[in-house]
């Protein structure tokens, strides 16, 4: 599956991926600068964060991608005993390199392509576009102007739809990514560091710009509904297949000579697949959010804060991960060849390596193996202490528990 290791080469984006907050901008050009405000507070804030399943095949090539649809409200108080102007910005992102090709007068075009959309109460607001501000710390600017009255609170609501972000995924948890690299300085670190990586899909809600506004922000409600979505990724996998895709595969599956062999065995990343199961990446993480019941079998997760002081830390990620674990039988051979070809370079225990290695994958499948030697490794893995994302088949078991 050769497109399949296209995506080897997408960054997936952590924390600064895409910015969804409103903030005020100043300059009336192309190049606004972000500014604090001591005039208006950002009373409250809710956002409503719905996936969707994309139009086309997520496959390997990346030409289609899982869109979420935003719904962002935001109370706003002028506390001024004055009337106040502000230039109001909403940044969708901040990898200012994805803008090439597009320009400020493509405004109805961008509008349309992001189903764009600011307005309070009964007035819709006019937006200019911008590529990106003074400082290149934003990109996708929407620009519009919004006036209070003394002591007035309106409300704002903005609503739009960005596609997620597709590749490399971490499957250490954001509080431990820090430590990916350090796994490499411990004995057996290089083989561990193999499992550090996956892929992933990811949406994320960025609340830095919140902090422009004067004062706390009293309330924030996050309001995540992922119920259909996730349904619809726990039958694809990782990622769709084309019917080429599918038919290379089962042809090379199908080849036992010794040259399909050697080529099976270059390392981790044959495990990626799509048949690969899928866990949440979410930060903040899974526990930290509320499973709130809407009748009728529905559901959704909130996550607030009273006060809200948004910084960088708070970013919010809706991601999920597939990490490079065996699906089939013959899938634990490619672990055994990674495990050797360590042994080779670095020396070591071998017999307790491929222990190790796949007491990590029974673990993964929810089957708890009393190894206190891949503890400390597990505990910083985003998938700990979820649901198992299934059982590994009977025969795929048998061969993960062989010689331990």
């Amino acid at each position: 599956m050769k497109k399949l290791m296209t995506v080897m080469g997408m960054a997936f984006a952590m924390v600064d991926g895409v910015f969804a907050n409103v903030g005020v901008f100043n300059g009336s050009g192309q190049t606004p600068i972000v500014e604090k405000t001591d005039a208006v507070q950002m009373v409250e804030e809710e956002v409503l964060m719905t996936p969707r399943k994309a139009k086309g095949p997520v496959t390997g090539s990346c030409r289609n991608f899982d869109p979420m649809d935003y719904r962002c409200t935001f109370k706003l108080r002028n506390l001024k005993d004055e009337a106040v102007e502000l230039q109001v910005g909403f940044p969708l992102d901040i990898e200012t390199y994805r803008m090439k090709g597009v320009h400020a007068e493509d405004v109805g075009k961008l509008v349309k392509s992001f189903n764009f959309s600011a307005r309070s109460g009964n007035e819709k607001f006019k937006v200019r576009f911008v590529p990106q501000d003074k400082e290149k710390k934003f990109s996708k600017l929407f620009l519009w102007t919004m006036k209070f009255a003394a002591h007035e609170e309106r409300t704002l609501v903005v609503s739009y739809t960005m596609e997620g972000y597709l590749g490399l995924s971490p499957v250490v948890t954001l509080d431990a990514k820090d430590e990916v690299e350090d796994l490499r300085d411990i004995d057996d670190g290089l083989l561990f560091f193999s499992f550090a990586f996956g892929i992933g899909e990811a949406h994320t809600y960025v609340t830095g710009t919140g902090s422009c506004w004067a004062g706390d922000i009293q309330k924030a409600t996050f309001k995540y509904f992922p119920q259909d979505f996730e349904a619809y990724l726990a039958k694809r996998g990782a990622l769709d297949e084309t019917e080429e895709e599918r038919k290379q595969r089962q042809e090379e599956k199908g080849k036992r000579g010794k040259e399909a062999r050697k080529k099976l065995s270059k390392g981790m990343r044959n495990l990626l697949k799509s048949e690969c199961r899928l866990v949440r990446y979410w930060h903040p993480s899974p526990d930290k959010w509320t499973r709130k019941d809407d009748g009728a079998g529905r559901f959704h997760y909130e996550l607030t804060f009273t006060p809200f002081r948004p910084s960088k830390d708070d970013s919010i990620i809706l991601g999920y991960v597939a990490p490079p674990m065996p699906t089939e039988p013959d899938d634990v051979d490619i672990l055994e060849d990674v495990v050797r070809e360590f042994v080779k370079s670095n020396g070591g225990n071998e017999k307790q390596y491929l222990r190790d290695v796949k007491d990590v994958v029974l673990e993964f499948y929810g089957i708890k193996t009393g190894n206190t030697r891949i503890a400390p490794f597990i505990d910083k893995q985003c998938w700990k202490g979820q649901e198992s994302p299934g059982q590994p088949s009977i025969a795929l078991k048998k061969r993960l528990e062989e010689k331990r």
